[in-house]
């Protein structure tokens, strides 16, 4: 193993159609056989610590005033205080790995359609699904509980769909649901950023100059 920094590809030389590009820090992407699938062994080890952070800062959220935590060394509480940074983690991953992704990549209306429906198809079902039972819960809920739900107008829940709600004024069926909304709006920042210096830098087309 060579003592480049972790962020600087590694050609190794072999057989042909096994060559590879190999990542410091346990890092590979595959040869140009297998282009299409590149895992980031040290990203994807950082985003699993990175929620394992949150989990604990959650728990410590709700069991904090027990008797079990009121035993924890303060070094160790203070600690898990600093759990949601985690989350900021999470924020730096995914704008490396978009960033990553659509490096190369001609970013058009064809580009644009493809990468919201990808991602549509992972985020979506499992965050609309969260919201109408959110939406439920208020519903049911609602004079009842003493952690009052926001009544569930359809504006609430339309805002929510679009991932907009503190755009639209509107406040949050679940507070979590805040990280995956500012998800969003980076994933379109980014990408809307990309295409417009792509657009800004593009070579204009030679004039068709006259014969003579």
């Amino acid at each position: 193993m060579s003592s480049t920094s972790p962020v600087e590809l590694q050609h190794e030389s072999q057989a042909p159609g096994a060559a590879e590009a190999r990542l410091d820090g346990g890092i590979e992407r595959p040869g140009p056989a297998s282009r299409g699938t590149v895992r980031f062994c040290f990203i994807d080890a950082l985003r699993g610590l990175a929620a394992l952070f949150v989990l604990v800062f959650h728990l410590f959220l709700g069991f904090h005033e027990t008797p079990v935590f009121a035993h924890i060394h303060h070094w160790v509480r203070s600690t898990i205080w600093r759990g949601c940074t985690g989350v900021y983690i999470f924020f730096v991953i995914s704008g490396f790995v978009i960033a990553y992704s659509i490096k190369e990549r001609r970013v058009d209306g064809r580009f644009i359609g493809r990468f919201a429906l990808r991602r549509s198809i992972r985020l979506d079902p499992s965050y609309w699904a969260a919201t109408l039972v959110s939406a439920l819960m208020a519903w049911k809920l609602h004079g009842i509980s003493p952690h009052e739900l926001p009544p569930p107008t359809l504006k609430l829940i339309l805002a929510h769909f679009a991932y907009l709600p503190e755009f639209l004024g509107c406040k949050f069926f679940i507070g979590v649901f805040w990280t995956l909304c500012i998800e969003i709006q980076l994933y379109v920042t980014i990408v809307l950023l990309i295409g417009g210096l792509q657009w800004l830098s593009r070579t204009p087309e030679p004039p068709v100059g006259d014969a003579n």
